[in-house]
């Protein structure tokens, strides 16, 4: 083989090679994506479907006590005396909650 074939074969991999690469960087970027979205409606079901949280519950979390004021697929709002505590949807498994006397 001569140089000249080398640099022909080269030239002619390094585009698709290109192209490769940054399509596997739009599918990797879109798969995480999609994880995101779908580990945001899991938590958002397991919230839901858990019959001792939901609007108007009053609880401790964090330290402070407060109500759930709303909730989305993406935060849980708590409102405190102070303020209000926004957890991602996807973390409150992960949180301590300690039900208060509730009324519902």
């Amino acid at each position: 083989m001569t140089e000249q074939t080398i640099l022909t074969a080269i030239k002619q991999i390094e585009p698709q090679i290109f192209w490769l690469f940054i399509k596997l960087v739009v599918a990797s970027f879109l798969i995480l994506l999609l994880k995101s979205w779908l580990e945001n409606m899991v938590a958002y079901f397991r919230f839901t479907t858990n019959k001792f949280l939901g609007i108007g519950v009053r609880i401790n979390v964090r330290g402070k006590n407060g109500k759930i004021a709303w909730y989305n697929t993406k935060w849980i709002m708590i409102k405190t005396d102070e303020g209000e505590i926004a957890i991602l949807m996807k973390r409150w498994y992960f949180e301590q909650w300690t039900i208060l006397n509730n009324e519902k």
